[in-house]
């Protein structure tokens, strides 16, 4: 049977690792929020991107022929 002060220091230790895993969860957050407002950003670049390539493409067809 534990003793009163190996039941504290499990509890501090629970407590601790709480504190732990809260704050790798704040900091995963805002790294995938950073990564999402990223890639909002280039979506832009990329859409015009592709355009060009289709756009592209759809030329070289018709040249080919």
């Amino acid at each position: 049977m534990a003793n009163t002060r190996e039941i504290k220091n499990r509890i501090e230790s629970v407590q601790q690792t709480r504190k732990i895993t809260n704050a790798m969860y704040l900091i995963a957050s805002t790294k995938l929020r950073k990564a999402r407002n990223d890639l909002a950003n280039t979506r832009p670049y990329f859409d015009a991107l592709r355009g060009e390539i289709k756009r592209d493409r759809k030329s070289t067809r018709l040249n080919s022929s």
